[in-house]
C-alpha cells in the first residue's frame, strides 16, 4: 500500500519560495523533455519507449542535472505513466470499445509549473528537508554572490 501526502508549505521566506518556485519550473521542464524523447521515438518506431530507455536518453538533460536526481526520476515515471496510458486507448480503440478520438500526451504549457515529488523525504525535528543537487547549489550560490556584489556596489 502506497500512502501520499499533499503538503501546503505557508511561512516560507521570499528567497526559499522562488527557489521552490524555480525547482517547480525545472520539473516541468525535465517532464517535457521526457515527453519530446517518447514522442519523438513513437513517430519513428511506432513503439512505446521504456522508462529505462527513456531515462537514459534524459539523464544527461541539464534540467535532470539541477533537480534532484530523485525528483527529475519521478517526472519521467509520470511520462511513462501518460505514455503508457495513451497506448492502453490506443489498444482499446482498436478492439472497437473506444469511439473517442485518442492524441499522444501533450507538453505542459513554457510558463507552467510540475509538482516535485519526493520518495523519502527528510523529516527532521518537526521540519522537512527538500534536497537539492550539488548543480543546483552551485547555480544557486552564484546568484547569490552576483546580488550580494550588486547590492554592495
Amino acid at each position: 500500500m502506497l500512502v501520499t501526502q499533499s503538503i501546503q508549505i505557508r511561512g516560507l521566506t521570499a528567497e526559499q519560495y522562488e527557489i521552490l518556485r524555480y525547482q517547480c519550473r525545472l520539473a516541468k521542464n525535465m517532464y517535457n523533455v521526457g515527453l519530446y524523447s517518447v514522442r519523438q521515438f513513437f513517430f519513428a518506431q511506432n513503439r512505446c519507449l521504456s522508462y529505462e530507455s527513456n531515462y537514459y536518453h534524459c539523464k544527461d538533460n541539464e534540467n535532470y542535472g539541477l533537480l534532484y536526481s530523485q525528483v527529475a526520476q519521478q517526472c519521467l515515471k509520470f511520462v511513462d505513466e501518460a505514455i503508457r496510458g495513451f497506448f492502453k486507448l490506443l489498444e482499446r480503440k482498436r478492439e472497437g470499445k473506444l469511439a473517442a478520438r485518442i492524441s499522444l500526451p501533450h507538453y505542459l504549457k513554457k510558463d507552467g509549473y510540475f509538482p516535485l515529488v519526493y520518495t523519502q523525504p527528510n523529516i527532521k525535528e518537526g521540519a522537512i528537508q527538500f534536497s537539492v543537487s550539488n548543480q543546483f547549489r552551485k547555480t544557486i550560490e552564484r546568484k547569490q554572490g552576483k546580488l550580494l556584489k550588486r547590492l554592495n556596489s
